[in-house]
Formats: structure tokens, C-alpha cells, sequence
């Protein structure tokens, strides 16, 4: 099965019918969050603990009882 890159779905997205259109995108999406959740993995627990601060903070839903003292000495 052909493995089909963002760029090239959007040079071919005229040619595709928009069910395989979703198809490849969702592919490519599965694809990413498969190589995040390895990425992840590979984190120490203070890393983890650090990053899912980021996150928040960058949604805007960090409290200030969050962001400070949660990683260990």
C-alpha cells in the first residue's frame, strides 16, 4: 500500500474523491500519533510531568498551584 505525504495529498486532492482524501489524511494523522506516543515513551517522569505543564499553559489552563513544586528535587 503507497503511503501518500501531506504535500503530496495536497498536489493530488483534485484527483482524489474526498472519502479517500479523509482516508489518507486520517492515515497520516494515526501515522503522527504513533511516532508522538513513541517520542513520549522515551521521556523521563519529570520530563513527562514538565511537558504536560507546557500544555496546559499553552491552552491557557495551568493553574499557578500546577506550574510550581511539581517535579521533584
Amino acid at each position: 500500500k503507497e503511503v501518500y505525504s501531506l504535500e503530496d495529498l495536497e498536489n493530488y486532492k483534485d484527483l482524489l474523491t474526498a472519502e479517500r482524501y479523509d482516508q489518507e489524511i486520517q492515515k497520516l494523522n494515526e501515522q503522527a500519533l504513533a511516532e508522538i506516543a513513541v517520542e513520549k515513551a522515551k521521556l523521563t517522569p519529570n520530563e513527562k510531568t514538565i511537558q504536560e505543564i507546557e500544555e496546559k499553559l499553552a491552552r491557557g489552563i495551568a493553574t499557578a498551584t500546577e506550574t510550581v513544586g511539581q517535579c521533584p528535587d
